[in-house]
């Protein structure tokens, strides 16, 4: 690789890295409605399955349907989770395995099995 080349594929990485933290600076305040989570990540690894970057990574997902609407801001929550997707696809090396998984707990497994939890619905009356 030429080395103009390797310093044009950087200025782009960093104008990359530029743009999307300065996009969260600018967000607007969330909205939240709603959201079925495990719509938006079945989305997410239906986009992401078909990247062309020549990797042979395998997407797959385990979502719980007892996972009820989530009060969130679809494009955030999206977003959020595409980005983590994106990272770890990038940071594999050429195959793999990537898998999401979600999974239900009610306030009474939580209580059940003895780990601290606090909800911000709670404090709001709304369990």
């Amino acid at each position: 690789m030429e080395l103009a080349e390797m310093i044009s594929e950087e200025i782009s990485r960093v104008d990359h890295f530029l743009s999307e933290f300065l996009s969260y600076s600018r967000q607007p305040p969330p909205r939240p409605i709603p959201t079925n989570v495990n719509e938006v990540i079945r989305d997410i690894v239906s986009e992401c399955s078909n990247r062309p970057d020549g990797k042979r990574v395998v997407m797959e997902s385990h979502l719980d349907p007892r996972v009820p609407l989530i009060p969130l801001d679809p494009f955030q929550i999206e977003r959020a989770l595409k980005n983590v997707v994106v990272n770890g696809l990038e940071a594999m090396p050429g195959d793999g395995r990537l898998t999401i998984t979600t999974k239900w707990f009610s306030t009474d497994d939580i209580k059940k099995s003895g780990a601290l939890w606090s909800s911000p619905f709670q404090t709001r009356g709304r369990v």
